[in-house]
């Protein structure tokens, strides 16, 4: 019923509805905020100790990025070497929109795979990554020679929404997780069914069809 820190217990109440629907899980979140604090983050859900899907070594994380390049892609490999937010273990994160054009990824093996997307239109959402419980000193999976004995690792994997409320109701919309077979093809396919549920895409006028268009192409900046 109350939110507790190291400030002590603040009048924050918050409810989390999974609700399941074949191979999906629907994960919503309400916050009841009784506070001048405004709540910067809401973390739901989140996901502990993924090692990727049978084998590491052959899961890839498919994403979509503002410059047509998936950096992260092989995160289950080499896990890179960033470390913001001041987070003691390295983390990485892609924001929608301003690197994400579309908030949805895909964990799979190209058999089998994890469909993780954001069904809420126009909402500031950060999925981040963060590796634990150590890391190596370039920051990349640890061997299991470096870990204490028993303890497990993997990636943490969590949806960030972002609030920014003070006093009342906030709704987070609905983050959908789908098990399917195939590769990240079936993760598209799931995020253009629902896209296509609600928008509508105008049909361009006959002028712009015809009319002339260019196109720059940087390889290299003028400062090298």
């Amino acid at each position: 019923n109350k939110v507790t820190n190291e400030n002590g217990a603040q009048d924050i109440k918050v409810k989390m509805i999974v609700t399941l629907n074949g191979s999906e899980a629907e994960f919503e979140m309400e916050v009841d905020n009784r506070t001048d604090f405004p709540i910067a983050e809401a973390w739901f859900p989140v996901f502990g100790g993924l090692k990727g899907i049978r084998d590491r070594l052959k899961t890839e994380l498919i994403h979509a990025d503002g410059a047509g390049g998936m950096p992260y892609k092989g995160i289950f490999k080499t896990f890179p070497a960033t470390m913001p937010w001041t987070n003691i273990n390295p983390t990485v994160f892609m924001n929608y929109p301003e690197i994400m054009p579309m908030p949805w990824l895909d964990i799979h093996n190209g058999d089998e795979g994890f469909y993780i997307g954001s069904h809420t239109e126009l909402q500031v959402t950060t999925f981040l990554f963060q590796l634990l419980p150590l890391s190596t000193p370039d920051l990349n999976w640890p061997s299991e020679d470096l870990l204490p004995k028993g303890m497990p690792s993997g990636l943490l994997m969590s949806v960030i929404r972002h609030p920014f409320q003070r006093r009342g109701i906030w709704k987070s919309g609905t983050t959908v997780c789908m098990l399917h077979k195939g590769d990240w093809h079936a993760g598209a396919r799931r995020y253009r069914e629902w896209v296509d549920t609600w928008m509508e895409i105008p049909d361009a006028p006959e002028w712009f069809k015809e009319c002339d268009a260019w196109q720059n192409l940087i390889f290299m900046a003028n400062n090298g």
